[in-house]
């Protein structure tokens, strides 16, 4: 066996090091830069028409309306430099700085502090707020919800609120998930563009979806088939819970799902399916049935065929809430 001398050890080591240093300074210098900040994605009509293949035609014009508003209502906002904007306020803002924001906006939260806010620190302040945001540490997310609350009339601030959560790692706790959600209530409809243009590589992307379910389920259609495919358990279960809530408008699509490769999908969609419990894909499911080879995915047809079949003892419509309990 060939031995290994200490200068080679050593020679060894300093090379590791290098390579190192230059793929952290490489990580460094993307996260510097205003394109990683957050992940905008270019609109596709070919991809948003392969999603809505095989919907009822009323069905699909409405969804293509949808779409169309949303991606008009995304090239309207400069989201580019949104992010430029905030890339140069977190150059410019100390710690220091931030402490003292939040303590501010602590005590405004609180009834504490009642001096007028001033509306040109506004981006400042959310932007600051944002980054000292720490899911268990409650009162960051109570100063955060104080200031977006302030400022919700701002065109910028209902897209700050998204982009904000994909700077968190994933939020588990419910409370602070609640708080969350509160505080993004209070914009409505206007966070329809900021999640679909954001929560495809947000962390928090299960707690956007649910949000988007809640506000506008067939405007998160797209968002929802596209997360059945997520590795996240969480996610596909928000997706199945939120195309449930649509009823008979999704299954064409959720029946197309049950050819797709990744059998992941095949149960998330079988799941959805038995949540409907549609008399029209009852066909579909035992021909599906009959071509499925994967155990656990024809345990999750054999229950979407109970479901679907008429005059069955399961009621599946009244599960289709456990996901709003989750949040």
């Amino acid at each position: 066996m060939m031995q290994v001398t200490k200068n080679q050890k050593a020679q060894s080591f300093n090379t590791q090091r290098v390579s190192s240093k230059s793929r952290r300074a490489k990580m460094e210098a993307k996260a510097g830069s205003p394109e990683m900040l957050c992940y905008v994605p270019t609109q596709n009509n070919n991809a948003d028409a392969l999603y809505m293949e095989g919907l009822p035609e009323h069905v699909r014009l409405e969804l293509e309306q949808l779409l169309a508003r949303q991606r008009a209502e995304s090239k309207s906002f400069d989201v580019q430099g949104l992010l430029q904007d905030i890339a140069n306020l977190k150059a410019e803002l100390s710690e220091e700085d931030r402490f003292a924001i939040q303590r501010e906006w602590i005590a405004r939260a609180r009834g504490e502090w009642t001096l007028p806010v001033s509306p040109e620190h506004a981006l400042r302040d959310m932007v600051s707020l944002s980054m000292s945001l720490r899911p268990k540490y409650l009162p960051s997310i109570q100063a955060w919800g104080a200031a977006l609350h302030t400022f919700q009339n701002m065109p910028h601030a209902p897209w700050l609120a998204v982009w904000a959560l994909g700077q968190l790692r994933t939020c588990k706790r419910r409370r602070s998930i609640s708080l969350f959600v509160d505080v993004l209530a209070c914009f409505g409809r206007r966070l329809v563009a900021p999640i679909q243009t954001f929560s495809v590589n947000n962390s928090n992307r299960a707690m956007l979806l649910q949000v988007l379910g809640n506000i506008d389920p067939m405007a998160g259609m797209t968002l929802f088939l596209v997360a059945l495919e997520d590795e996240d358990a969480v996610c596909r279960e928000v997706a199945i819970d939120s195309l449930a809530f649509l009823g008979e408008s999704a299954v064409p699509v959720l029946l197309a799902r049950l050819r797709h490769t990744s059998k992941q999908v095949r149960i998330a969609a079988s799941e959805a399916l038995a949540l409907i419990g549609s008399e029209q894909a009852l066909s579909k499911l035992r021909a599906a049935r009959r071509l499925e080879m994967a155990t656990d995915v024809c345990a999750a047809l054999d229950r979407a065929i109970v479901a679907c079949t008429p005059f069955t003892t399961h009621k599946p419509m009244m599960s289709m809430y456990r996901g709003l309990q989750r949040f």
